[in-house]
């Protein structure tokens, strides 16, 4: 299942939770623009990942999240979240054990070595898992990224049933 939002001015759900195979083209699509409310978007799909989770456990499902954020862009427009609130966050999940994984990623786009230096920090200081920088957004690196990301949801899928988390990978 894939959830899509974006995180310009605000978060904006693109699609709730959907499976792969019944997307739709205009369910992928988006036109960015405006600044980057990074901690609302990341502790808006962490929250969301929390949310269906517990509610499919509920249902007898086991469960893995993964969560991506791609991003052009450093923190300067959330509204309410923090750092502390997605620390606090992922701890919850941790503690609640419906999820029985959860892994969360951090990407980074662009040519801005300031940019590249803030969400390194960011990655750190929340407690993300893993940071990769793309840097210019060409089409070959974009590839490799789309590639990665398919391979970090394979990975999680993987994982399911064993209990431990699926592996960090890198862009090849």
């Amino acid at each position: 299942l894939l959830r899509g939002a974006t995180f310009n001015d605000a978060v904006q759900e693109i699609h709730g939770f959907v499976e792969l195979n019944r997307l739709h083209e205009d369910q992928t699509t988006f036109a960015p623009n405006g600044m980057t409310a990074l901690y609302d978007g990341a502790l808006d799909a962490i929250e969301a990942i929390e949310t269906y989770g517990r509610d499919l456990t509920a249902k007898d499902f086991f469960v893995n999240g993964i969560v991506v954020i791609v991003t052009d862009g450093a923190e300067n427009r959330s509204r309410t979240a923090t750092i502390q609130k997605i620390k606090d966050a992922l701890a919850r999940i941790a503690r609640a054990e419906q999820l029985e994984s959860i892994k969360t990623i951090l990407i980074g786009i662009g040519d801005s070595s300031q940019v590249k230096a803030g969400l390194e920090q960011f990655r750190k200081d929340a407690g993300l898992d893993q940071f990769l920088w793309v840097g210019d957004a060409t089409p070959s690196r974009l590839a490799k990224m789309a590639e990665f990301i398919s391979k970090s949801i394979s990975s999680a899928s993987l994982s399911l049933g064993t209990g431990g988390p699926s592996q960090n990978l890198g862009l090849n």
